[in-house]
Formats: C-alpha cells, structure tokens, sequence
C-alpha cells in the first residue's frame, strides 16, 4: 500500500522512533544492541561469520589484516595471524604468522616489503621483494628462559666503543668490505653494496650482501675473503637470492680465502643474502 507507515520506519524506509534497540540494551553496562535514528550504532558481544572489511582493514577467519588506504597489492601495513603459517591475503599480499608490521620500500627500482614480527616469543626480521613473494628471514631475536639470555641470530649487534674482549653481543668489528671479486661480479651500489664481513664475540664471521653481476658468463667465485676472516674449513656458509625471483644459491666459504657459488648464466642479477660461518678460531 503507497505511503504506509509504522511505529518504527517510514514507507521509505527511514526510523521513525528515536532508536530500535533490544531489550537489554544497557550503554552503561555495554550488554544489547542499539541503532539510533541518528545514524549511531552499538553492538555488545557481536558474534559474525565471514569476512568483515572497512575503509582500510579486513578482518576474516586468516586473520586481521591493516593497510595504509583502500587494501591492495603492496599498501599491507600491519596483521594479526594466529597458527603458525603465514598466507597470502585477497589482494595477493604475502603476510607472515604472529602480530606483523610491513614497511613498503622502493630500493634501486626494487619494490617490496621489510617485516618484523612478534612470533612464538621471538622478534623476527624478514624481508619480501615482490609483495606476494616468500620472505628471506634477516634475523631473530629473542629470550632462552632456561639459560635467561637474551638470543640476536643472523646479525651482530655492533659497537664501537664495546670491549670486544667481553664475551657479550657487543662486537667493536665494524665490517670489513671485500677488496676483489671475481669475473663479472662487482658492488651492486645499493644496500650494503658490496661484500662485508663482520667478526662476531662468539668467533663466527657475519657476512651481508649486496652486488650484482656484469657479465653473462660469472665465476664461480663470488670474491676474496679478508685475510681475518677465512674460515678454519671449508663450509657451507649460506645461500644468496636474486632479486627478481626467490630462487636461491648456495655460498661456501673456502679456507684458502674465497666466497664460492654456481649461479646461471644472466648479466645485470642482482643478488643479496645474509649468513654466518664459522671463523679462523673455530
């Protein structure tokens, strides 16, 4: 029937009454629900099904996803993942398990995301190069309740005015950079751009990479280790990894004093890669 009304809406639709509410609405004791006709709404012990999205966030049964305006590829700026896997949300951002937080970077016409995340009791430092890509763990950080020590994997914490003697985290080597590298390799000329190695109180070698090749033909030799740096044996030492794909190599520290790996034959790759091996002490 045209222009029928009732107590609660119009014919058209819109709330006549000042409110509809439940019965046990309380604003006080926040129980019940409330929609007010002035556009207000209250919903206590909201129980939903689904996925809910608003302006810049998504919350569904992966978990709760933040981003920096409307979601898309490359704008994910924090989530809430419960389990222990990580995934990839609607917009084909990877994200990581635990509470995370994501930086977007553009780097060398490089794009991608830096993540740190709050998992399992350990901080953890990672990075994506593609947005939906695998990400490359950085470093760990963390507590040993049984030992009570604090745990810093991956990468040395570094001082120059610690005692270096002290058998601490603290480490007074500042790096020392890579003086010769082999055939069609060289210093990418971003990031750490080149090849530093870093010794660390517990006597391991940290390495940090950065370069790229210049050739199509690149030797299996990467570069010459520092004299201080060789390793006792020769050993695996880690991997580096393209930045174009997530493919990745391995690198073995030579005791005679050279980094060796086996990549294809592609001019202009840049690669970048972070590990530790043992030093000449151990």
């Amino acid at each position: 029937m045209s222009g029928f009304q009732h107590d609660i809406a119009g014919g058209n639709g819109n709330l006549v009454a000042t409110s509809v509410q439940s019965p046990n609405f309380d604003l006080a004791t926040q129980t019940g629900w409330q929609i007010t006709k002035a556009g207000a709404a209250y919903f206590f012990d909201l129980v939903y099904s689904g996925e809910f999205e608003g302006d810049d966030f998504i919350i569904n049964t992966s978990g709760l996803f933040f981003y920096t305006s409307t979601p898309a590829l490359g704008n994910l700026s924090a989530s809430m993942v419960p389990g222990t896997t990580g995934g990839t949300d609607g917009e084909g951002n990877a994200y990581l398990p635990g509470v995370t937080s994501y930086e977007a970077f553009t780097h060398g016409g490089d794009n991608g995301y830096y993540a740190t995340s709050l998992f399992q009791g350990q901080t953890l430092f990672a990075w994506n190069a593609t947005h939906g890509g695998s990400y490359t763990t950085l470093a760990t950080f963390g507590a040993n309740p049984v030992t009570q020590q604090f745990i810093f994997g991956d990468l040395p914490i570094v001082s120059t005015s610690a005692n270096v003697g002290d058998p601490t985290l603290i480490t007074t080597d500042t790096g020392t950079m890579a003086g010769t590298y082999g055939t069609d390799w060289a210093a990418s000329g971003e990031g750490i751009d080149g090849v530093q190695f870093t010794l660390c109180p517990d006597g391991w070698v940290q390495v940090l990479i950065d370069v790229h090749t210049t050739g199509a033909t690149p030797s299996t030799t990467l570069c010459d280790i520092p004299a201080d740096y060789f390793p006792a044996a020769s050993v695996v030492a880690g991997t580096i990894v393209p930045y174009s794909s997530g493919t990745a190599y391995l690198v073995v520290a030579q005791s005679g004093g050279t980094l060796q790996l086996t990549v294809p034959n592609t001019n202009g790759v840049r690669y970048a890669g972070s590990f530790r091996y043992p030093g000449p002490s151990i």
